[in-house]
């Protein structure tokens, strides 16, 4: 095995979302970066369609996506009982929908011009010596294999967790990867005759230029979705199901789907991945080592997309690298902590509220207890809106009357509804307190309550 002395000082393996924000992100603070994708260039990124917060944009410097990138623009979002009734409209739409693959390469090209040298159809295993993760082994598609070396590497792998999944137990990060916390999601976008979906809209089918989502229609934690544009000729499908709750399969479903609208042509794309769902992972940082996107299990519970998460990770990661390394500082468990505990702190308190409740809901029944949920206004839009931009979740006092009805009206539901607050409150305040320095003992402690609160 050839062994090369790459001086670099962050080494990102995954060109998806995270990694190439990250990559990006170190190389314009003045650091040499690496990324290695095991696929081809042409084929980095999932042919799916995603939506991610339009202000994730911003906040990682980089250019929204354009007119012509959009697939398409909601105007609002209806949200249907596992009967199909439509309970819920939230208005307004705070996500970008689009091809992550076309976007995707947008990025790479600003990463290229960043100065991010970068490696295709190149796997890659954790190279650690002692206690620190010093670098990576390279294997090309005819077997080759190198050693690379990184003052810094990151796993951004996605669902993979390449790195961070054969990392040794001794170095004290945490991966759980558990069948009951995984969604199989699938979408696809059409063409479509217009003159006969027009007609179905003013049938009352469907309502034009909205997205519609079922939910609990195969386990309470099941999503059935779908856009139609009259005006751009689209529709979008989309299926969620856990696995265990299958057959029917995705594909069967989005085929029943297609048919029951009547009015789709040409199948322009589709796309479909596992999801892992989890709460991140307590410790994400080693010395030499971090792991960001869903790799880390950074996904949004409430609709298993884990970009925008990613995204952000990368950034701030790669910003916080750079004030260490371009001082001469190296990455250690106690350099890297801040970032950590900044994340956990943050955007992941949020997110582990919101697999409290997933856990939660995955116990309702669709008939009996998430029927009525939605149905009488227990759940309300607001509901729904926080968990699209990744908001705390929080009861306005507008809403109350409304909710209190529905009680009165499915009084069981409404009590089972309530009881998920206090350990709702609980997880996100021991997530506040998530130690802000790097101490074993601390972290020990704080960890111990957070497996008994989310296993």
């Amino acid at each position: 095995m050839a062994r090369v002395p790459a001086p670099y000082d962050v080494l990102i393996a995954g060109a998806g979302p995270a990694g190439v924000i990250g990559a990006l992100s170190a190389a314009r603070a003045g650091l040499r970066v690496l990324l290695i994708e095991a696929r081809a260039e042409v084929d980095t990124g999932h042919t799916c369609l995603v939506e991610v917060e339009c202000g994730v944009f911003a906040r990682c410097d980089v250019p929204a996506p354009s007119d012509d990138e959009l697939i398409f623009v909601q105007k609002g979002s209806y949200l249907l009982t596992p009967a199909g009734f439509p309970a819920l409209v939230v208005m307004g739409h705070p996500l970008h929908s689009f091809q992550l693959r076309r976007v995707l390469r947008r990025f790479l090209g600003y990463a290229k011009a960043a100065g991010v040298e970068m490696l295709f159809e190149q796997t890659a295993a954790p190279l650690v010596e002692g206690d620190r993760v010093a670098g990576v082994v390279l294997r090309d598609r005819r077997g080759r294999e190198r050693e690379i070396r990184a003052r810094l590497v990151v796993d951004a792998t996605g669902h993979a967790a390449a790195l961070l999944s054969r990392l040794p137990e001794r170095l004290g990060l945490d991966f759980v990867d558990r069948p009951e916390d995984h969604v199989l999601a699938q979408s696809r976008l059409y063409r479509l005759d217009r003159e006969r979906a027009a007609a179905a809209a003013a049938q009352g089918r469907f309502f034009d230029g909205y997205s519609h989502h079922q939910i609990g229609t195969q386990g309470a934690y099941s999503t059935l979705g779908y856009f139609v544009s009259v005006e751009r000729g689209v529709a979008f499908l989309l299926s969620g199901i856990q696995e265990p709750y299958t057959p029917p399969s995705n594909d069967e479903v989005l085929d029943q789907l297609a048919d029951r609208l009547g009015f789709l042509t040409d199948e322009v794309f589709r796309g479909g991945n596992p999801i892992r769902i989890h709460r991140a992972g307590a410790r994400l940082v080693a010395d030499g080592f971090a792991a960001i996107g869903e790799a880390a299990s950074m996904v949004i519970p409430s609709h298993a997309s884990g970009i925008a998460s990613g995204m952000l990770a990368g950034h701030s990661l790669a910003r916080h690298a750079a004030e260490i390394l371009r001082d001469g500082g190296a990455a250690t468990t106690a350099n890297l902590w801040p970032w950590l505990a900044a994340y956990q702190r943050g955007r992941g308190a949020v997110l582990a509220t919101y697999d409290a409740n997933r856990r939660f809901l995955q116990t309702f029944d669709p008939e009996r207890d998430i029927e009525p949920l939605m149905r009488y206004g227990i759940m309300q839009p607001e509901d729904m809106a926080h968990t699209l931009t990744a908001e705390p979740l929080s009861i306005s006092p507008a809403t109350l009357p409304q909710r209190l009805w529905g009680m009165r009206k499915a009084p069981l539901t409404g009590l089972r509804f309530l009881a998920s607050g206090p350990k709702t409150l609980l997880v996100h305040r021991h997530w506040l307190d998530f130690p802000r320095e790097w101490n074993e003992r601390s972290f020990a402690d704080w960890k111990k309550l957070a497996d008994r609160l989310l296993p």
